[in-house]
């Protein structure tokens, strides 16, 4: 056993509807907080209403156009940003520290049972993570 396997990895994924912060918006997130050994500590996910004065990228748009369902994944139900992140982090302090923020691919070996299935949906529209 490592130190790092008690330390709780909040890995988290997000949607983008394009390259750019601020010219273009985070429209999903989707957060688990877990160890290595697998005691979940819980999960989150919400999608976020566009950046007022933002708009898609064309060529990120046109992606999210070929796949089927995966544009009204990333954008139904948003709700206002200032209100999913005051949630977001009331949640991710509530796990015990230390607490690591990761992407999956860092815990790659533990994703598939980790993500919230709206995640599982979105990647497996755009790939592996």
């Amino acid at each position: 056993m490592t130190e790092t396997d008690e330390w709780v990895w909040v890995v988290t994924d997000i949607e983008v509807d394009g390259p750019h912060p601020g010219a273009n918006s985070m429209r999903s997130l989707a957060s688990v907080a877990t160890t290595m050994s697998g005691e979940m500590f819980g999960e989150f996910e919400a999608v976020l209403e566009p950046l007022s004065d933002a708009a898609p990228n064309p060529r990120t748009k046109a992606w999210f156009d070929s796949e089927p369902g995966a544009w009204e994944a990333a954008t139904q139900n948003a709700q206002p940003i200032t209100d999913v992140m005051r949630r977001y982090v009331d949640w991710i302090m509530t796990p015990p520290p230390p607490r690591v923020l990761c992407r999956p691919s860092l815990v790659r070996r533990h994703v598939d049972r980790l993500l919230p299935s709206s995640v599982h949906d979105l990647r497996a529209a755009s790939g592996p993570l």
